[in-house]
């Protein structure tokens, strides 16, 4: 095993999260610094320390857990973010829908404001599914990772008011693009 290659324990406790290694690869605060120190050549191992599998294959961003609740910025797990995703497209349609019938019906301009309600109801469905978090849950002071419909307390009243503070968060930035796409809609020349 050549020494020149492989980190010694205390280089590997200090390395910057990010920046040239002595082997001069590239390393980030992703990199897995174990497969460097099990192989004697770090071009045959991965991240994850297994030659067979390609680095591409790992997530450049590291998650908590499944089911890892996390104040403030994480409360829903995937059967939410889908369901919350479902809302987002349904606001969509309802959305396009009013808008094309408002302008069929020769509607006032002023009525395509109505527009801004069901694409406030997207905005909030799509950001409540990339920010994995649930609004109305922050407020509630609940969580939940597991089937639909059942839910778990914050028992921590710091993060419940992280999480409330994150909802209002949302619920304002639903509403400002509601509102935007509600004046874009009465202001089209058609």
């Amino acid at each position: 095993m050549n020494d020149e290659t492989v980190p010694s324990m205390h280089e590997i406790g200090s390395a910057p999260e990010s920046g040239p290694l002595a082997d001069g690869t590239q390393s980030t605060s992703t990199q897995s610094t174990s497969a460097q120190s099990t192989s004697a050549h770090p071009e045959d191992a991965s991240p994850s320390g297994r030659a067979d599998q390609p680095e591409s294959a790992q997530p450049a961003i590291a998650y908590r857990a499944e089911g890892a609740y996390q104040p403030g910025a994480c409360n829903i797990g995937p059967a939410e973010i889908a369901r919350r995703r479902r809302a987002g497209h349904a606001g969509v349609v309802a959305s396009g829908t009013l808008l094309a019938l408002l302008v069929a019906a020769r509607a006032p301009r002023a009525a395509r404001l109505l527009v801004a309600l069901p694409a406030a109801g997207a905005a909030s469905g799509y950001l409540q599914a990339r920010l994995r978090f649930c609004a109305g849950f922050g407020m509630r002071g609940v969580y939940n990772f597991g089937d639909l419909g059942r839910v778990q307390s914050v028992e921590e009243a710091d993060a419940r008011n992280l999480d409330r503070a994150r909802s209002r968060q949302i619920g304002l930035a639903s509403l400002a693009i509601g509102a935007v796409t509600g004046l874009v809609a009465a202001i089209l020349p058609f």
